[in-house]
């Protein structure tokens, strides 16, 4: 009863120690709660906040009054609101299902759209040992409707109709009916920007052609039929080239109805095409194998780089042509379903696609991997359990130490509740009441000595008076006389001498000789000494105070070393991780951000880098982003950002803060058909149209068209219509232009683009095609200078005119290059500055350069610090060529001078550098020369200093010739 009595009056004091004095001045935190001290006029509060989410002030008293410098009541701790994520809710016009009705740890919720839409985000999300959910917010969004697509003369559509409009993923199915083939793709898919478009995402409505003969024309013979005219002599034979380019191969070749086909039979020299050769009434046709065009001469087939062109394939990461097609890759950890799409890999679902040694997180291209509360990653794959005496709580990132004189029965403890008292001390850690050493020789029995007793840190022994020695009990002191002796007899001849022998004590084996390390007993004594990673404390014999190996070449970790009782642990500043050497540390880094369709995606990895433009499927595989990375998105012209996204900033877990805006299609307003026409397809009229949507007119029986057959949506979102499209009876004069607009691109040795035009089709009994600009020739290959070049094509008869025009689009996007771009340049200065002179450097482009302009101009004068130097140069298509480099200008440093022979330099710091005035042993002399070393790092009037030589005497004279002494005679 009276040791509890005793312990109980311990603990109150205790918490009145805990809760008074120190406590309100101080501010301090345990694993959950945060503790600090606000003063209010006179007052002082205590103030308690919890330092997690899910958690919360139990009781919710969250300040508390300091009274005369105390807290009268034990102080509130934060505890855990509840063991569950936040309930989900189903997305609108969606539903939800959920694993369990609680959202516990494990748990998972999948979500489904109604058939009228379709989902974005994630469809299944799982509550984490955070209490957190995986993934992103599930939505349903409307899914688009497409229009119709054009009527398909001789031929059937199902699957859509004006009656039902196809919808998202909808499929319209063509078929032509007997007597005719197919050109074109076999079906359409409605897809989410609301545009019927192929496998590939290319937009083409099909035809159906009545199939002819084998060999309906000449036979053997390589001739060209007479041409109708009205002589022989004006012969203009005409090459109809494509009518209407919409993607497909076989529209390139279709000759327009109403013009007849000149050449000579398939069956001679396959008709000249490169590939298949078509018998028509008139002559031939050309068309190409699939993945090919053809060329301006109506013949050739060339290869479709369809890589170059987001919009020629359907590759969701990398593309890569060969002849006649392209293969689709995926980056590193994706893999492709289909050939085309790329899909993430979970590595987390198969033990061999991951290293994590406890809980693996999906990312996007890859995983991450943590540990289990108790546990810290040592590789970013692998963990070890918290050491003894120490413990991590899932909140934590590193093992914290158990508070004094506490220890834990284990390794991989999760709590400070698992942090015991050590023998001989009293308290909990778990309830923030310290370990205090109990005072044995105090607890009213005297430790059971009989005599005196010591308190040793955790422990006691009991002592004897003089004349007494301690019984084997260790608690019993006992006069000699009282023991037995075991008296040894010593012969000394020729005395014999009786000599008593004592027993000597194990101090050790009574608690460990109040010792904090190892207890050694020796005879009549015993010592202690200190585990490794401990030290002789200098306040006692018993205690160890804990060795702080971070003080010595900071433990061999190359960043940060953090000291703990009995070692210490490396750790790594934010964006690095640990290496597996437990001492290293290396970068954190994200993984590669997949650059939007249609944008262009410009990083900086570091305030002091240049920035990087990847365009997409252009990123290199061994790209690395580190931490602190910042990437935007640009959108190419026609397109704009689909929300507010255009920044991401890879942060210090080696994930990016968001996820890349997409950029959507930018549109051009509808069109008017003309009187006695209309425009295919139906929305070209009813709806805006995307950037490269293709609208074609077409005239009632009758009519024919004249201008412009086919608009393309351009990227600043206007139509490319160069001359009204109207539809005149056949009788009149007409003429339609050969082709749509012509966009080539400039390598970069090429000034200008050699083009072959078409000829334009007009009635046969037309006159000449007159062409505007006259450079322009249909019968030779022009040169097209870079820009764009508008062609227009006339026709006159029965004293009227008409007209058609293309535009020639020669794109230069080879930037202007500079030849000598200087290196980067250091250079020593005075405080004042110095003038920095380098040669320029030269700058030269293919199609020539429009102006050169730069930061800063030769022989300036510059003062000490780093200077960068930019020179931009521009072509005439508004491409830009940068040389950077810097100009590194520092102060110099003033080397010390070494003393003089027989004499010292006396060198002492001032204002502009170092001064010396050197002084001579006694009898030895110099001149007095002053030598001094300004801010440029020169000394003045030499770097070293002449010896200093002995004095002569009064008849003698110093000989400068061999610096010596001669006698005066």
């Amino acid at each position: 009863m009276a040791a509890a009595f005793i312990f109980s009056i311990f603990l109150q004091a205790l918490l009145y120690a805990i809760c008074s004095g120190e406590t309100c001045s101080d501010n301090w935190s345990t694993e959950t709660t945060k503790y600090t001290i606000l003063k209010f006029k006179e007052d002082a509060y205590l103030h308690v906040s919890c330092r997690y989410p899910n958690f919360k002030v139990d009781g919710n008293v969250k300040v508390i009054k300091c009274i005369n410098g105390q807290l009268p009541t034990i102080i509130p701790q934060c505890i855990l609101l509840k063991e569950s994520c936040r309930h989900l809710k189903a997305p609108t016009y969606g539903s939800m299902k959920c694993s369990s009705t609680a959202p516990e740890v494990g748990s998972s919720c999948t979500f489904e759209c109604q058939n009228s839409h379709y989902l974005r985000g994630s469809s299944t999300r799982t509550c984490s040992d955070y209490l957190r959910w995986t993934g992103s917010e599930a939505r349903c969004y409307l899914k688009p409707e497409c229009s119709e697509p054009p009527p398909l003369i001789q031929g059937t559509v199902t699957g859509c109709s004006p009656e039902r409009k196809p919808r998202y993923n909808d499929t319209c199915h063509f078929r032509c009916n007997e007597g005719y083939q197919l050109s074109g793709p076999t079906h359409l898919i409605c897809r989410r920007d609301g545009r019927l478009t192929d496998e590939k995402g290319h937009q083409r409505f099909p035809r159906c052609l009545k199939k002819f003969p084998a060999n309906p024309g000449p036979a053997d013979k390589d001739i060209l039929p007479a041409t109708p005219g009205p002589s022989e002599k004006e012969i203009l034979p005409v090459n109809p080239g494509p009518a209407v380019n919409l993607g497909g191969e076989d529209f390139q070749s279709t000759p327009h109805p109403d013009i007849p086909t000149y050449g000579p039979s398939c069956q001679v020299r396959n008709g000249h095409c490169s590939h298949q050769c078509h018998q028509e009434p008139n002559g031939v046709r050309c068309s190409c194998n699939r993945g090919y065009e053809l060329s301006q001469d109506g013949r050739t087939c060339i290869d479709i780089d369809e890589c170059r062109d987001v919009d020629l394939n359907n590759c969701d990461h990398i593309c890569r042509n060969r002849p006649g097609g392209y293969d689709c890759l995926c980056r590193e950890g994706h893999i492709s379903p289909d050939g085309f799409r790329c899909t993430d890999i979970d590595e987390c679902l198969d033990d061999n696609l991951n290293k994590c040694e406890h809980i693996c997180q999906n990312t996007i291209g890859g995983y991450n991997c943590s540990c289990r509360a108790g546990y810290v990653s040592t590789n970013g794959f692998r963990c070890e359990g918290c050491r003894m005496n120490s413990y991590q709580t899932k909140f934590d990132t590193v093992c914290r130490d158990c508070p004094a004189h506490s220890h834990t029965d284990g390794e991989a403890k999760t709590s400070m509740n698992d942090c015991i008292c050590n023998l001989g001390f009293n308290g909990n850690p778990g309830q923030r009441i310290p370990c205090k050493d109990i005072d044995e020789c105090a607890d009213g029995k005297n430790f059971g000595c009989s005599h005196g007793c010591v308190n040793t840190p955790g422990s006691a022994h009991c002592t004897c008076p003089l004349g007494y020695q301690l019984k084997d009990d260790g608690k019993t002191c006992t006069d000699y006389s009282a023991t037995e002796i075991e008296n040894k007899i010593i012969t000394h001849d020729p005395i014999f001498i009786f000599f008593p022998i004592t027993v000597d004590i194990d101090e050790c084996s009574i608690k460990n000789g109040g010792c904090d390390g190892i207890c050694h007993n020796t005879v009549g004594n015993f010592t202690c000494s200190c585990p490794e990673g401990y030290v002789d404390s200098p306040n006692d014999r018993y205690s160890c105070d804990d060795l702080d190996e971070c003080m010595e070449g900071n433990g061999g970790c190359s960043d940060k070393c953090v000291n703990f009782k009995g070692g210490f642990h490396c750790f790594c500043s934010e964006g690095y991780h640990l290496h597996p050497d437990g001492k290293s540390c290396i970068p954190i880094n994200c993984p590669r951000p997949s650059v939007p369709q249609h944008s262009t995606l410009r990083c900086k990895k570091s305030a002091t880098s240049s920035k990087v433009i990847f365009r997409p499927r252009e990123m290199p595989e061994d790209e690395e982003f580190p931490v602190g990375a910042i990437c935007r998105v640009k959108c190419n012209k026609g397109y704009d950002l689909r929300d507010t996204h255009s920044e991401i900033v890879c942060q210090n877990n080696g994930k990016w803060n968001a996820v890349l805006s997409e950029c959507q299609v930018l549109k051009c307003p509808p069109l008017s058909p003309p009187s006695n026409g209309d425009v295919y397809p139906p929305s070209c009229k009813k709806d805006y149209s995307a950037v490269k949507q293709k609208c074609v007119f077409t005239c009632l029986p009758g009519y024919r068209i004249t201008g412009q057959e086919v608009l393309t949506c351009r990227n600043n979102l206007t139509w490319s219509k160069k001359k009204p499209t109207r539809c005149v009876p056949e009788t009149e004069v007409s003429i339609s232009c050969p082709d749509d607009d012509i966009t080539i691109e400039l390598t970069s040795d090429e000034s200008w683009a050699e083009i072959r035009l078409n000829s334009p089709r007009t009635p046969q009994a037309a006159g000449p095609i007159r062409i505007s600009p006259p450079w322009v020739s249909l019968d030779q290959v022009s040169p097209f200078p870079a820009g764009e070049t508008e062609v227009t094509f006339s026709v006159s008869g029965d004293n009227k005119t008409a007209e058609c025009s293309i535009s020639v689009i020669v794109l230069d996007t080879h930037p202007p290059i500079f030849h000598n771009c200087p290196n980067n340049l250091f250079v020593t200065s005075s405080v004042s500055g110095t003038a920095v002179v380098w040669e320029e450097p030269v700058a030269e482009d293919n199609v020539g350069v429009a102006s050169v302009s730069k930061s800063l101009e030769p022989n300036s004068t510059l003062s000490p610090g780093i200077h960068f130097v930019e020179y931009i140069a521009r072509d005439f298509a508004g491409n830009i060529g940068q040389c950077i480099f810097y100009i590194n200008v520092t102060s110099g440093v003033c080397k010390d001078l070494a003393d003089p022979e027989n004499g010292e330099a006396n060198c002492q710091e001032w204002m502009f550098g170092k001064i010396c005035q050197p002084t001579c042993f006694d009898n030895y002399t110099r001149d007095p020369e002053l030598f001094a070393c300004d801010e440029s790092g020169t000394w003045t009037p030499a770097d070293f200093i002449t010896p200093c030589l002995a004095e002569c005497s009064a008849d003698e004279i110093r000989d400068p010739e061999h610096n010596e002494c001669v006698k005066i005679f």
